[in-house]
C-alpha cells in the first residue's frame, strides 16, 4: 500500500511504528525522525582561529600566532601607545618575518606591519572590554 493510499502523515507512521517495536533502539531512532537535532549556530561552527594552512585573504589578515597573544596582552595594564611601540619594535621575534629572506623586503612592510598591530590592537581593546564586563557582573553577583 502506498503511503497516499494510507493518508497518514510522517508523525502517524513514526507513532504507529513505535507501538509495533520494542527495541529502545530503534524507538530512539524514529524520535530522531521526527525531532531531527537543531542545526547548531553559526557561530559555533566556525573555527576561532582560521586553519594553520588556510591561505590570507589578505596581507594585513590576523592568523592564529597573531591572535594567540590578544588575552595576554589584554590582561597587562599597558597603554595601547606603549604596547604598539614594543610590538613594532620586535614584531619579528613575536610573529616571524613577513618575508622568508631579508633581501625580498620592501618599504610598504612597514606598513603592514603598522595595520597588523593596529588589528591586534583593536582585538585587545575588545577583549579587555569583555573582561572589565564580566569582573563587573562577576562583581554584582557577589554583592547580591
Amino acid at each position: 500500500m502506498s503511503r497516499r493510499d494510507d493518508g497518514m502523515n510522517l508523525a502517524e507512521a513514526v507513532d504507529q511504528m513505535k507501538t509495533t517495536c520494542n527495541h529502545p533502539c530503534q524507538i530512539e531512532l524514529l524520535e530522531r525522525v521526527l525531532n531531527p537535532p537543531v542545526e547548531r549556530e553559526l557561530a559555533d561552527r566556525i573555527p576561532l582561529y582560521p586553519p594553520k594552512t588556510a591561505k590570507r585573504e589578505s596581507l594585513c589578515e590576523l592568523r592564529w600566532r597573531h591572535l594567540d597573544h590578544v588575552d595576554d596582552i589584554a590582561r597587562r595594564d599597558t597603554p595601547r601607545a606603549e604596547t604598539m611601540k614594543v610590538l613594532l619594535r620586535n614584531y619579528e621575534w613575536f610573529y616571524g618575518p613577513l618575508r622568508k629572506r631579508r633581501r625580498d623586503a620592501v618599504p610598504s612592510d612597514q606598513l603592514r606591519k603598522f595595520f597588523v598591530v593596529s588589528n591586534i590592537l583593536d582585538q585587545v581593546d575588545a577583549r579587555r572590554a569583555e573582561i572589565e564586563a564580566a569582573e563587573e557582573a562577576a562583581a554584582y553577583r557577589d554583592s547580591r
